[in-house]
């Protein structure tokens, strides 16, 4: 992050191509997995998504994880060049969340640990906290995003973890971020919220030091 604007990792045309086709990375033998919903994002994947797609493949070959990858095919409502995640009501998150987790996209022996979120993928997975759609033991990570803290006015203790990270210079979400938090806190959802000095990005430091924790507690 430089002067409030997100700064990207360097990858040359071979890498990037790599990580655009790329429908897992990370550790790819390994049989702990972790879903990643993208953002507001480009059919053919955006400068800041191949960034985060690059922090996600270290991060996995570090801590063993396999990332899974898909990709929406719902066009954005605020822009139809872009592709969001379903998320207008209950019945769009259930049958996405079961589309994104059904075993035929994984190998036998494979065990899904939690979803990270960024921005609109981040909606996506808080979303599911507040709509009690995962069972308990199960965790969320949303990144650079919020929710819609009156849409769950009801005891979410039993629902999920979630732990929601913000850049303190991301114009968009930061406030909103923290009125979220509190209002998850004041529902009773398992809420963990952590700023870090930058923007609207993918922070590597902090969310490799927060799946190390959540990987050991799954353990």
């Amino acid at each position: 992050m430089i002067g409030g604007v997100a700064t990207y990792f360097y990858c040359d045309a071979i890498d990037s191509q790599r990580l655009r086709n790329a429908q897992f990375l990370g550790d790819r033998d390994s049989h702990s997995v972790v879903i990643y919903l993208h953002g507001m994002d480009l059919p053919n994947v955006s400068d800041q998504e191949l960034a985060n797609r690059q922090k996600l493949d270290e991060i996995g070959h570090v801590l063993s994880i396999k990332f899974y990858l898909p990709r929406s095919d719902t066009k954005c409502h605020q822009n139809d060049n872009q592709l969001c995640w379903p998320q207008d009501n209950v019945d769009e998150l259930a049958r996405t969340l079961s589309t994104i987790t059904s075993s035929a996209n994984f190998e036998r022996g494979d065990k899904l640990e939690g979803i990270i979120g960024f921005s609109n993928g981040g909606f996506f997975t808080s979303k599911l906290i507040q709509n009690c759609l995962l069972p308990d033991d199960f965790w969320v990570v949303s990144i650079g995003s919020a929710g819609a803290w009156g849409d769950s006015e009801k005891d979410l203790s039993n629902c999920g973890r979630v732990i929601s990270i913000i850049g303190k210079n991301d114009r968009w979400h930061y406030s909103y971020m923290l009125n979220f938090h509190r209002h998850l806190q004041s529902v009773g959802a398992k809420s963990k919220l952590i700023e870090f000095n930058g923007g609207h990005e993918m922070p590597l430091s902090e969310l490799k030091r927060e799946l190390a924790l959540l990987l050991t507690k799954n353990q």
